[in-house]
């Protein structure tokens, strides 16, 4: 009985061994869940280095603490939700071979829930009032305009030609805040450690 329990030990040792190997060096963990240099290649096409690496598996143990975050909401995505997203993608891309039908659905599953995080529990905390964009239009005039006016009431009346992109700006740089302080606030419970 032992032995065979010690030979089933030893077969499961070399098993996470090769997987490890096959998916390449682990470069973080969320919560017992790793990220390797193939979620890296999987995610950027290619293994970067330097700040570019850094950056890439942030947003990798990001997506995890969405996800994570979404899990304990209880969201999920049907297989219906991720039908038609397939469907959608199978008419707006060509599929490069890379990328297993089983790795692609789980990789829209995965994009369904966020989606639905950001709708339920990001976009209600958004202020986005007239007063609000026109104090981040006044702000970041370059992102907006090449070569902006130094005196703030020109500013103010070409607000209104781009009102619709500060609002776009806006709304994706408080997601993208929000979702840091979620994924901040969730980071002690989740267990997050980077190996870089």
């Amino acid at each position: 009985m032992r032995a065979a329990r010690n030979t089933a030990l030893g077969a499961l040792v070399v098993f996470a061994a090769l997987a490890t190997a096959c998916r390449g060096k682990v470069l973080a963990s969320v919560g017992g869940e790793v990220i390797t240099e193939a979620d890296v290649i999987a995610a950027e096409g290619y293994l970067p280095k330097g700040e570019k690496l850094r950056e890439t598996v942030d947003g990798l143990v990001e997506r995890k603490i969405i996800l994570s975050l979404a899990k304990n909401k209880a969201l999920g995505a049907s297989s219906d939700e991720v039908n038609r997203a397939a469907a959608l993608a199978a008419k707006a891309y060509r599929p490069t071979g890379s990328v297993d039908a089983a790795s692609f659905r789980r990789y829209l599953a995965e994009e369904i829930i966020i989606a639905k995080y950001v709708d339920l529990y990001v976009f209600p905390r958004i202020k986005a009032d007239e007063k609000t964009l026109l104090g981040y239009f006044l702000d970041r005039p370059a992102l907006f305009i090449k070569r902006p006016p130094q005196d703030r009431g020109a500013l103010k009346k070409m607000f209104p030609r781009h009102r619709n992109e500060v609002l776009y700006r806006y709304v994706r740089a408080e997601v993208g805040r929000l979702l840091r302080e979620s994924g901040n606030a969730a980071r002690g419970d989740l267990n997050v450690e980077i190996y870089l």
